[in-house]
């Protein structure tokens, strides 16, 4: 009998995130925000070197400065409000052997990049001229986060049971607290909360919803809120993790202090927030990395 052909290995696949902002208008209803979410939909992303695009979806957030209403229902328009889009381009790797995957991700997202910025040109001048309004987009910023999923762990006992407890977002809000809650390994809300990615640049994403970033402010304040990574006011901080100190060094590029996320060992539930690099409490030290 012939020997069978050997079965094909699954194609590394991984997820590229790119979010650009539009000034000149809130509202992702408008007719701008639809004519703009529509144009980035209908980029053509099918001859990407490298790469096998896998699926391409575009979401939009509504900026609106805080501003007085005019009229009950009605709000005036300033020069601050903004839609922001994220466009989650999920892929495989063609051939490629692992020393390679690098180089080829590098030049295929530097192609995406290219590809997004000449639409974005074509749609604000589409959104001029079916609406008038004169968008001005922003730099685009890209993640690119791999297949494999990872949340964060401590080793710190939690109560009288053996399960491992995460660290996990309390809601996908402007300023949600992170605190530690059992590790959920079943896809779903809770899942989503706690699966997280340091990109390049050193910001922490969550991984299913990357537009949505750990941040710090700075300051004497040391606390950690969820925020909108592209157009954060929250700008301060750098994150790194440090898997021989079991820490996750945060870093303010104001004045380079550094510090080191942890939890309250007594009361154990109340939100995460930044310690010493010499504190003495013992958590800041137990994180580890949970992959799926």
């Amino acid at each position: 009998a012939p020997t069978p052909a050997p079965t094909p290995l699954p194609l590394p696949t991984g997820k590229a995130v790119v979010t650009l902002s539009a000034v000149g208008t809130c509202d992702c209803d408008s007719p701008a925000g639809v004519i703009m979410k529509d144009g980035l939909e209908s980029t053509s992303l099918s001859s990407v070197s490298g790469l096998t695009i896998l699926d391409v979806i575009v979401t939009c957030n509504e900026k609106c400065a805080p501003v007085g209403t005019g009229t009950v229902g009605q709000r005036r328009l300033t020069a601050d409000d903004a839609l922001l889009f994220t466009i989650g381009i999920t892929y495989a790797v063609d051939e490629a052997s692992p020393e390679e995957i690098p180089f080829v991700l590098d030049d295929a997202i530097a192609e995406i990049v290219a590809e997004i910025e000449v639409s974005t040109i074509a749609v604000v001048q589409e959104v001029a001229e079916e609406t008038g309004i004169e968008l001005v987009p922003s730099p685009i910023v890209t993640v690119v986060t791999s297949a494999e999923i990872t949340s964060l762990s401590s080793l710190r006992p939690f109560d009288s049971t053996s399960r491992k407890f995460c660290m996990q977002v309390m809601n996908f809000r402007v300023n949600s607290v992170f605190k530690m809650r059992p590790c959920q390994l079943k896809p779903g809300n809770v899942r989503q909360k706690q699966i997280w990615t340091v990109d390049n640049t050193g910001k922490f994403h969550n991984q299913a919803r990357p537009e949505w970033c750990m941040t710090w402010a700075g300051g004497k304040r040391k606390d950690l809120r969820l925020d909108l990574c592209a157009n954060s006011t929250r700008k301060t901080e750098k994150y790194k993790y440090e898997a021989t100190d079991k820490a996750i060094i945060v870093e303010n590029l104001k004045n380079k202090k550094k510090f080191k996320i942890g939890f309250n060992t007594e009361t154990k539930y109340e939100p995460l927030r930044l310690y010493g690099l010499n504190s003495e409490n013992l958590s800041v030290n137990s994180f580890v990395l949970l992959t799926s």
